[in-house]
């Protein structure tokens, strides 16, 4: 059937006038529209699977599509309903090869729209909100097209019209889509008079959300789900827009208090909700699209405003965590792909600014939300060879988290079994990117969490030894490839930061330097084991040779330091560590930079 795509919309195409034909007999006539009728089950049909949905797109079918909806006489609604589906399940780029057929038919529904009267308004207002989720900011026109000034200008009359509840929902839902797909930008100046739109748009939705939450039967909002989620994107991206800009939002003083308490008040009507559903023997499980959406907002709330609410979010948390390690749990039972579980990455991201205080850390820790934060980091690392960066940045955010949850209270991270794994999973992922220049602030923020669990004795005791000597051995490979010196006369050496590290040293210098004394602190718990792969890689010679003939003056004594400590450490814990100090440059060392101690161990 895919081979037959082109010929389909060949067919479609040619018989866009068929009902203004003359020539053709009644006969003829009646068999058309049935032909046509096949021709748009076909597309349908071919639209649910992958492999269609990519041969409508490669074939100009889209465009195809669009011109059917515009211009022809019977079956238009068909084209429309087949342009949705593909939307729905491919997105934006559907239309990267047919964003001429796209202006054509925004243009066309923007103008129907602008110009319909009555209840036919609104029935525009729905195409547009479906045809709009499948857009992006990308496929904006500059001042080629009209279809944004007329969308725009015909939605802001209706947001402050007074209207029946069906054309509110209609009319907010399209805001919502093209806030979501276009930006929040598309609805304030200079592309309206002024902010008073987007702040009716929101105060409405956040009126919709208050009536019906937290205090609605189940059953009537489980009808709204849909609406609730559209409400729901809106002020999503109204907190980003809030955020967003260094400078601020484009709006005055008053209208920052009165949309701000706005978005509150919105979202503690969803964390309500949130604890009474959790309270309530009712069908609503983790993956339900409505709770999902709540998690969402309040994930979101958490990472942009959590100071607003943390009496409110404190108090949720344990329901947090339970959602969070229900989605993970089918994750990991192959129920649920971590696609399909996005909402996670807006909770732990709130989780993450939660733990960026002490008391935070507190009080995930006296809920164990370390259990969920290990899962969704073990998700992570599995899923880092096949995916984007934000990824990456995720399984950097999380491994900065436990490393903090680990100082504040190292032995319940110690005795819970899953570190084991987590343990396990960094060391592969570490020695699989050591060498690559594109991946070191990750292998920073890998290597520090490894050295922090391995501090750890509870936890190390477990590890097999020769995870423990891989992870150590790519480790050391990581922190010893950070400097080295200027090249040409031995009196001027420099220390220098090697090339591959130079253009992220400003990010991962504290993680090098935190690695470098929890690799010390290491050395009393691991003492051979830790020695005997400091020796068998060579950089102990390396490292003495380096501070013999680098410039006092071009290092500074944070960096000194941590080399210095490193020494000092593998020194007082074997003599075979003393005696090849002693052998090499380890006095001398430590006369120049005034470390004592190590001076002393050396020469007892």
């Amino acid at each position: 059937m895919l081979n037959n795509v082109p010929t389909l919309g060949e067919i479609l195409v040619s018989y866009l006038k068929v009902n203004k034909s003359e020539s053709e007999t009644d006969q003829r006539k009646s068999d058309i529209p049935e032909m046509l009728d096949s021709c748009y089950d076909c597309l349908t049909a071919v639209c649910r699977t992958s492999n269609g949905r990519k041969t409508l797109v490669e074939n100009q079918t889209v465009s195809q599509l669009c011109t059917c909806y515009i211009e022809a006489n019977y079956g238009n609604e068909r084209a429309l309903e087949v342009l949705q589906l593909l939307g729905s399940t491919s997105g934006p780029k559907i239309w990267k090869k047919n964003e001429k057929g796209l202006h054509h038919l925004l243009d066309f529904l923007c103008k129907k729209f602008s110009e319909s009267k009555e209840l036919e308004k609104f029935t525009y207002c729905d195409k547009l909100s479906n045809i709009l989720t499948s857009v992006s900011t990308d496929f904006i026109p500059k001042n080629s097209h009209s279809w944004p000034q007329d969308l725009v200008k015909t939605l802001v009359e209706l947001i402050c019209c007074q209207l029946g509840q069906k054309q509110r929902e209609s009319t907010l839902i399209l805001v919502s889509v093209v806030a979501e797909s276009l930006g929040i930008e598309f609805l304030i100046p200079p592309n309206t008079s002024d902010n008073r739109p987007l702040l009716l748009a929101v105060n409405l939705c956040s009126v919709e959300i208050g009536m019906l939450f937290p205090f609605s039967p189940i059953e009537q909002i489980l009808e709204k789900v849909h609406l609730l989620c559209g409400y729901f994107s809106l002020v999503e991206n109204t907190i980003k827009f809030l955020v967003s800009s260094e400078e601020g939002p484009p709006l005055d003083a008053n209208q920052i208090i009165q949309i701000h308490s706005c978005l509150k008040e919105t979202v503690k009507c969803v964390m309500i909700f949130l604890s009474d559903t959790a309270k309530a023997d009712n069908s609503l499980k983790a993956t339900d699209p409505l709770i999902q959406a709540c998690v969402r907002l309040v994930g979101m709330w958490m990472r942009e405003e959590r100071e607003s609410l943390e009496e409110e979010i404190s108090q949720l948390l344990p329901v947090l965590l339970t959602f969070s390690e229900d989605l993970l749990s089918l994750v990991e039972e192959e129920k649920l792909t971590p696609d399909n579980v996005v909402v996670l990455t807006f909770l732990f991201e709130g989780l993450c600014q939660l733990g960026s205080d002490r008391e935070g850390r507190e009080l995930l820790l006296r809920y164990r939300a370390h259990i969920p934060l290990g899962q969704y980091l073990l998700q992570g690392l599995n899923q880092l060879h096949q995916t984007d960066e934000n990824t990456q940045l995720c399984v950097e955010v999380m491994c900065d988290l436990l490393v903090q949850l680990i100082e504040s209270d190292a032995t319940m991270i110690a005795s819970e079994p899953l570190y084991i794994s987590v343990m396990h999973k960094l060391s592969q992922v570490l020695s699989n990117i050591v060498f690559e220049s594109e991946s070191v602030s990750l292998g920073a923020a890998v290597s520090l969490l490894g050295l922090n669990l391995l501090q750890l004795p509870l936890l190390a005791k477990e590890l097999e030894e020769d995870k423990q000597q891989l992870f150590l051995k790519t480790v050391i490979i990581f922190l010893s490839r950070v400097h080295v010196l200027s090249t040409g006369s031995t009196k001027s050496n420099k220390l220098l930061i090697s090339e591959d590290y130079l253009p992220h040293w400003e990010d991962i210098s504290t993680y090098w330097l935190s690695a470098m004394h929890v690799l010390s602190a290491c050395v009393s718990v691991h003492p051979k084991l830790i020695v005997t792969q400091l020796l068998q890689s060579g950089w102990i010679p390396r490292m003495l040779k380096l501070l013999h003939l680098v410039q006092k003056a071009s290092i500074s004594s944070e960096i000194s330091s941590a080399y210095l400590d490193l020494l000092y450490a593998i020194a007082d814990a074997e003599e075979m560590a003393k005696a090849i100090l002693l052998e090499g440059e380890g006095v001398s060392v430590a006369k120049k930079f005034g470390y004592s101690k190590l001076q002393k161990i050396l020469e007892q």
